[in-house]
């Protein structure tokens, strides 16, 4: 499994967007390094990728992810060389 300790709670369980907001959001073509699903999100104009999976949950029992109201796993802009990594790392291990 690869190493996600890199991973932060993003938001509540709800919607990744207020209504009204026109922010794109881009569905990317990897899975999730923490849950395997093919759940990621970009949002280009806040800098990030998130996954959207509402049960994704890591092995950190600390995490936000395991609240009562699970916050969701994101990756800052500063992190995407090391997710692009990991995801790298999982396309050819599945070629």
């Amino acid at each position: 499994m690869p190493n996600t300790s890199r991973r932060k709670p993003y938001g509540s369980a709800g919607g990744l967007l207020a209504l009204g907001d026109t922010e794109p959001v881009h569905r990317l073509d990897a899975r999730c390094p923490i849950c395997d699903a093919r759940s990621l999100r970009a949002l280009p104009d806040r800098e990030l990728v998130v996954c959207v999976n509402g049960s994704c949950q890591c092995g950190d029992d600390e995490c936000g992810c395991h609240y009562e109201r699970p916050r969701r796993h994101q990756w800052d802009y500063d992190e995407w060389p090391w997710l692009a990594h990991v995801l790298g790392a999982g396309l050819e291990a599945s070629a």
